[in-house]
């Protein structure tokens, strides 16, 4: 999520989007910051004062030299870290351990998965889309396959444009109680056989 910052001078107005938890960052400094500074205005700077104002200095100064080098500082592409799903052949920015991905990741192929990895595959919570149809499935992954709780929209270039389910998923198969939408409003609640 972004917030929109407008930034005036003299002549001209901008506005930027910026981070939310960037935002959330620097109030947090800013108000510590002036925490520490009334703290040493009506009482002498004890030690743990000085290392703290130390730590925040440092934390800033990593904070502008992030947002200065852009969104991609976020992010190290890790070339030599593989992803087995063919879908996902292709580029890969994230955490990796023993060549596989690991962690909190992106990788990006002829599909787009934002999400947790475990020896290489998604596993735990994650954002697949498939830009070619406009599908998305947003939820739980286990060894590569959709298993658990999840939704599953299909996109503006699919067969069944505007279909939704919600529910459960094993095997990449839904699976037991769910809701399935359509676009005219029509719903089936449980064990919908569609």
């Amino acid at each position: 999520m972004f917030l929109a910052l407008p930034i005036t001078n003299h002549e001209s107005r901008i506005t930027i989007n910026v981070p939310r938890a960037t935002i959330h960052v620097l109030f947090a400094a800013l108000w510590l910051t002036l925490a520490l500074a009334s703290t040493s205005l009506h009482a002498q700077i004890s030690p743990t004062q000085d290392a703290l104002r130390l730590r925040l200095s440092l934390s800033l100064a990593s904070l502008d030299r992030g947002i200065a080098a852009g969104p991609q500082a976020a992010y190290q592409t890790s070339a030599n870290c593989v992803v087995p799903d063919p879908e996902l052949q292709g580029r890969y920015f994230g955490g990796c351990k023993d060549g596989l991905a690991e962690g909190y990741g992106q990788a990006i192929g002829a599909a787009e998965y934002k999400g947790g990895f475990r020896a290489g595959r998604k596993h735990g919570k994650g954002t697949k889309t498939w830009p070619s149809s406009g599908d998305r499935y947003e939820g739980e992954f286990r060894d590569d396959r959709k298993e658990g709780i999840g939704t599953y929209t299909w996109g503006p270039r699919s067969v069944w444009t505007g279909e939704k389910y919600a529910g459960g998923f094993l095997n990449d198969w839904r699976h037991g109680s769910g809701v399935y939408e359509w676009p005219g409003g029509d719903r089936c609640a449980g064990q919908c056989l569609v």
